[in-house]
């Protein structure tokens, strides 16, 4: 109902609806824009595995053949590229329509690895760790909220070993730079840096990326810009 409502009528500028609805209010936005008809389930792009940009800190910082745990992995994409790289994978996301597409796409490409259902802005059931972590390329800055993206965080990393590392995919990055932030706080806004489009997103500026990870207990935090798109990646450690 919340994601037909703010579809009926969306703010141009993102920020209209946002001190109207609560944390589990944007995520079923969010949720609901990833359904089957979204085209995020798109063989074609998540058969070609990873962006230039992902693959060169993954040989970076992954040791060769260990086991990843992909949180928010989608429809498959980067699942499909560590596998084919010879990383042993598992992944889990909230969106049943991107389940049901990353199953099929990992069947496609001749992959046996489990992608599991979890509940949004949380860690799918697991047992045992996993030697590394990526969390999914735009999936972080749909966390509403920096105490429950940091919670998230922890969660991923309650299952990483010792000294093993952590990537987190494309986020959006906030050109502005926060210019405005007295006037967005005076708006009553939630968080500046909030947006409601099509999704909920938080757009960060980097210092912002690098205090939130290092907030849930990662060490060695570096935020990298990505040549030639509006978004942040950035990588990490848990301690030893």
């Amino acid at each position: 109902m919340i994601g037909r409502l703010h579809r009926a009528w969306q703010d141009p500028h993102g920020r209209a609806w946002l001190p109207y609805l609560s944390p589990a209010d944007l995520i079923a936005i969010s949720v609901d824009s990833y359904g089957a008809s979204s085209g995020f389930g798109d063989p074609e792009f998540n058969l070609a595995g990873f962006h230039p940009w992902e693959e060169v800190l993954v040989d970076a910082m992954f040791a060769p053949g260990c086991t990843v745990l992909v949180a928010a992995a989608g429809a498959g994409r980067e699942m499909i590229g560590l596998a084919r790289k010879g990383y042993e994978v598992t992944g889990f996301d909230p969106a049943p329509a991107l389940i049901e597409a990353g199953r099929r796409n990992l069947g496609a490409a001749g992959i046996d690895a489990s992608l599991l259902q979890s509940r949004p802005g949380e860690v799918s059931a697991l047992s045992g760790g996993f030697d590394a972590v990526l969390i999914g390329s735009g999936s972080y800055h749909h966390i509403p909220t920096r105490a429950a993206r940091i919670a998230f965080v922890r969660s991923c990393t309650e299952r990483l070993a010792p000294n093993g590392p952590l990537i987190l995919g494309s986020v959006a990055q906030d050109p502005s730079g926060r210019a405005f932030e007295p006037v967005l706080k005076a708006q009553g806004l939630p968080e500046p840096g909030d947006r409601l489009l099509d999704s909920f997103g938080h757009w960060f500026i980097a210092d912002e990326l690098v205090a939130e990870l290092a907030a849930a207990g990662l060490e060695e935090v570096r935020c990298h810009v990505t040549a030639g798109r509006p978004a942040y990646l950035a990588s990490a450690r848990k301690p030893g």
